[in-house]
């Protein structure tokens, strides 16, 4: 029982740590390098470094759909260009082999 609790609320920051990240970056619009990845990436890290894999694929998926956010049109779950879809994808990547390195 314990330790369901224990991974429950792991997953319950890492949910909270992207959530109050997406709700720092998305009003400011501004036009930072990185942004909005470089953000969720420390989050990934800092969540699987801290509480395991498992809450660092969390923050992970939750990271990806909400970096949809950024791009055109703002706000918005719909991509108009393959391109961004294609930074998405590298995003994802990176942070997946980030979240369990030296499995491969």
């Amino acid at each position: 029982m314990s330790e369901n609790r224990t991974a429950a609320a792991a997953l319950g920051i890492a949910t909270a740590a992207v959530a109050a990240a997406t709700a720092l970056q998305l009003p400011a619009e501004a036009d930072v390098p990185g942004e909005p990845f470089l953000l969720y990436f420390v989050i990934v890290v800092v969540c699987a470094g801290a509480f395991g894999r498992i809450p660092g694929f969390v923050a992970l998926a939750e990271t990806t759909i909400a970096s949809v956010l950024y791009f055109d049109p703002n706000y918005s779950l719909r991509l108009t260009h393959a391109v961004d879809l294609l930074a998405i994808e590298i995003y994802a990547a990176l942070a997946a082999l980030s979240v369990c390195p030296g499995r491969y």
